[in-house]
């Protein structure tokens, strides 16, 4: 029983960690539409700089404050240098773009930071928790809560105002600016938050995980497969989050923890397989509709003198 606690723990806080990432993939694609590459080098860039700041002295708050701003200024100036200069073009071209930033982000982190994992000091100290027989760290229990408190703002901003005008810009931005509403203000301002929410969510998983500069690609993988798993929404992904944490521990657990990415990239797989047969499904259903359309006979009329 106590086995089985703790692995089911241990998931539920990977899976607030995927929650944490999935939100910003779920953000940036509804204001903008593209792929957030960039959310696991935020994340990384939460924990080397707050680890490098604090060992210079400063205290965790400020340093924490300082690292957040940094990663919302540092995804302003790539929105208005690249991202503004690739909102028109394809989605592939977003999404290669996208990728390129990322790598370059992760190389960027290594020559500033050096290529070694580095890992926080718990911003709650103190001895575990017991909790059916299993071991419950204080930072996990934070993880936890942090996750349930930043869902719960981007639920109810996504029925505010704000929320409103930034679905309006990503399904219809000529729309959109007729009634008065920027589309690339509210997409910057959408960018800035999911950097932002990455670097604090690095912050918070510092201390239980150690990351370096190459850890930012498969922390966005797992981010996406949520995402994606969600539908995109904020509700869905953080479910799908949780299910994937409690599906990669218990895997790790009870079969092999060489198997734990494994059964992460088959979810995404069978993502797509089934967005690509729903697709395929749809245009048989509109190519038939319309042969439907074309072969009905004309309505015949009488003519009467």
């Amino acid at each position: 029983m106590s086995e089985t606690a703790q692995f089911l723990i241990t998931g539920v806080v990977a899976g607030a960690a995927y929650a944490l990432l999935s939100l910003t993939w779920a953000l940036v694609r509804k204001v903008s539409g593209q792929l957030f590459f960039l959310s696991g080098s935020m994340v990384v860039l939460g924990v080397l700089g707050t680890n490098a700041l604090t060992e210079r002295g400063w205290p965790m708050a400020p340093a924490v404050v300082v690292v957040v701003a940094s990663a919302g200024a540092v995804t302003f100036a790539v929105d208005v240098l690249i991202l503004r200069r690739i909102a028109r073009q394809t989605e592939l071209s977003g999404t290669l773009v996208m990728l390129a930033l990322a790598f370059a982000m992760d190389e960027l982190l290594s020559l500033g930071f050096g290529p070694e994992p580095r890992q926080l000091a718990p911003a709650v100290p103190g001895p575990p928790v017991s909790f059916l027989g299993a071991s419950l760290q204080r930072q996990q229990l934070l993880i936890v809560a942090a996750t349930a408190v930043l869902i719960t703002a981007l639920v109810l901003a996504g029925r505010s105002r704000w929320g409103k005008a930034m679905r309006a810009c990503a399904e219809n931005p000529t729309g959109a600016m007729l009634v008065g509403i920027h589309p690339t203000a509210v997409r910057t301002v959408g960018l800035i938050i999911a950097a932002a929410l990455g670097a604090l969510s690095g912050v918070l998983l510092g201390p239980v995980a150690a990351m370096g500069a190459s850890s930012g690609f498969l922390l966005s993988l797992k981010g996406f497969i949520a995402a994606a798993l969600g539908g995109w929404g904020f509700l869905g992904a953080t479910v799908a989050g949780l299910f994937l944490g409690l599906t990669e521990s218990l895997t790790a657990g009870y079969i092999s923890s060489d198997l734990k990415d494994v059964v992460s990239l088959a979810l995404l797989l069978l993502v797509l397989l089934g967005k690509d047969s729903i697709r395929l499904r749809r245009r048989v259903r509109n190519v038939r509709v319309s042969d439907d359309r074309r072969e009905a006979p004309l309505p015949s009329h009488s003519v009467t003198d």
